[in-house]
């Protein structure tokens, strides 16, 4: 719903539009991979290392700017639904 509100933005105000759609609150790479293993029953192959030169330790985004322009919120952020609801519209079409 986020991505049909940006676009219909961009052609009311004939411009370009970049904003986050997340939720404020922070996952771990780890926890998104092992959610992802789960929900799509695969094998995921990862690679633990240690944290490139200049990475942050940690990353948030906020919908705050997407709610703003667009009056949209996001109605699901728990990583299951998330992941489920991506993987489904994946496999769809496949």
């Amino acid at each position: 719903s986020a991505h049909l509100k940006a676009l219909e933005y961009i052609d009311g105000n004939d411009s370009s539009l970049t904003v986050n759609l997340g939720s404020g609150t922070g996952l771990s790479v780890l926890e998104m991979l092992e959610t992802a293993r789960r929900v799509t029953g695969l094998a995921i192959p990862s690679e633990v290392t240690v944290r490139r030169p200049g990475d942050p330790a940690k990353l948030y985004a906020t919908s705050a700017r997407a709610e703003k322009l667009l009056n949209w919120s996001a109605r699901y952020s728990d990583p299951v639904t998330l992941l489920s609801s991506s993987w489904e519209a994946y496999q769809k079409s496949m």
